[in-house]
């Protein structure tokens, strides 16, 4: 312990039910926990610890060492209780917060489990508990938990707007050319700072919807004019724009978002999953990385369109660490007529695609559709923040970025669905993907 107000009061062995409890053995400042033969072996060591501050920040370091384990992250956890939980007892009180602690590996079968965290109101003691499950063989070693007093974890807000123009502005404004589209998102913009927001959001291919002729043709550079026009508005209000366009790079084409921040341009997506038959077979070529940017307002990653229509794209953007979500789109044929016939847009389906990349991947989303009618802002929960429903130019919502939602039994929402994976199973589909998944 790094303070003297702080102190372990007890260090017990706990297991789920006798038959389960696994070998545990303590030798000064080392704990060790060996598997009982069974495959259904599971406990290991909780170590009571008082005199942290409620409301206040600190860091828990705990050291283990495995032996005869595979998958040590799965087979090993660290669990922060807030409060005091009887060593035979699995589940934990809906009245008390939980953390489940992260793994740093040092090597293959070392490494710390480690976290920020913050003592909930009213909590005077703190279990950490230490589980070796899943497996009838193999041991740990674990060191006793280091806690340090840290700075507060900051709950930042961010702003988003997203400027598309209601359906009758669009059609009074009859724009067939890049300039004319230039002009008219400009002037979106500039009605969007007004609200003071942290990112402005536009719609798909923004300087090229409804202009006639080939992407080939129409596409603009990165350092070109058009470009130029939102770099002064991001700079003048010290701000982000997400600007989608067709780029041309040399001899080949993109369906791009470019980020634009106030000093330059921060951040580049290259759509990776072009519309068949409009994009795939028409010259533009795909992207093939899903990158996130880091921004004073958040982390933020960028899907286009089709991309939506492939879960592996949005969890992508997760695991890379994505707090906010950018979707400028035209529309999901998931979310239309399943006939032949014009274009029907489905408001509940819609939604529910939409809810479902938050919820899946605990981010912020803001979608950007050309025909305005289904642009939201989404946050972590699903619960839609703003709506345009096709009348509106511009939509704005301020939401929090980083709140520490819990689950009904006290545990963090955005823990179980991460901490939960186990993608050591998806790598053999993954790489070795059949050709055919149905019969189609």
């Amino acid at each position: 312990m790094k303070s003297k107000a702080i102190k372990i009061v007890t260090v017990e062995s706990w297991c789920p039910h006798p038959k389960a409890a696994p070998k545990t053995k303590r030798t000064g400042q080392k704990l060790f926990i060996t598997a009982n033969g069974t495959r259904f072996s599971c406990g290991g060591w909780q170590i009571k610890i008082t005199g942290l501050v409620p409301t206040k920040t600190y860091r828990i370091k705990l050291p283990y060492r495995a032996s005869g384990l595979l998958s040590s992250s799965k087979k090993l956890s660290c669990l922060a209780i807030w409060g005091n939980i009887p060593p035979d007892k699995v589940e934990i009180d809906d009245e008390a917060d939980n953390d489940f602690l992260l793994i740093q590996p040092v090597s293959p079968t070392a490494g710390l489990f480690y976290r920020d965290v913050t003592v909930p109101a009213g909590v005077k003691i703190l279990t950490v508990r230490v589980t070796l499950r899943w497996t009838a063989s193999g041991s740990a070693a674990l060191g006793l938990p280091v806690i340090s007093k840290v700075k507060a974890i900051s709950q930042s807000r961010v702003k988003i707007a997203v400027a598309t123009g209601s359906i009758q502005r669009r059609k009074l404004a009859k724009i067939s050319t890049v300039a004319g589209n230039l002009s008219y998102y400009t002037q979106l913009c500039k009605e969007a700072v007004r609200l003071k927001p942290d990112f402005i959001v536009l719609p798909e291919i923004a300087l090229q919807w409804s202009v006639l002729g080939h992407p080939v043709d129409t596409a603009i550079r990165v350092n070109g004019p058009e470009v130029s026009v939102f770099r002064r508005i991001a700079k003048a209000n010290q701000l982000h724009i997400l600007l989608p366009i067709f780029e041309r790079e040399g001899d080949a084409v993109f369906n791009t978002a470019l980020l634009i921040g106030p000093k330059k341009i921060e951040g580049r997506y290259r759509k990776v999953h072009l519309a068949e038959y409009g994009e795939t077979n028409s010259g533009i070529m795909p992207g093939n990385s899903f990158p996130v940017f880091e921004t004073p307002a958040g982390r933020v990653g960028c899907l286009i369109c089709m991309d939506s229509s492939c879960q592996e794209a949005s969890r992508m953007l997760g695991l890379n660490g994505a707090e906010i979500m950018f979707l400028p789109i035209m529309g999901d044929i998931r979310a239309d007529r399943f006939t032949r016939g014009e274009p029907v847009f489905h408001e509940e389906r819609w939604k529910a695609i939409m809810r479902s990349r938050t919820l899946d991947n605990q981010f912020l989303l803001a979608v950007a559709r050309n025909e305005s009618i289904g642009s939201c802002i989404i946050d972590r929960k699903g619960e839609i923040r703003a709506w345009n429903d096709g009348t509106k130019d511009v939509i704005c919502a301020e939401v929090e970025l980083n709140p520490n939602d819990r689950t009904w039994n006290g545990v963090s929402q955005r823990d179980v669905i991460w901490l939960q994976r186990r993608p050591e199973l998806y790598a053999e589909f993954i790489i070795n993907s059949p050709p055919v998944i149905w019969q189609l």
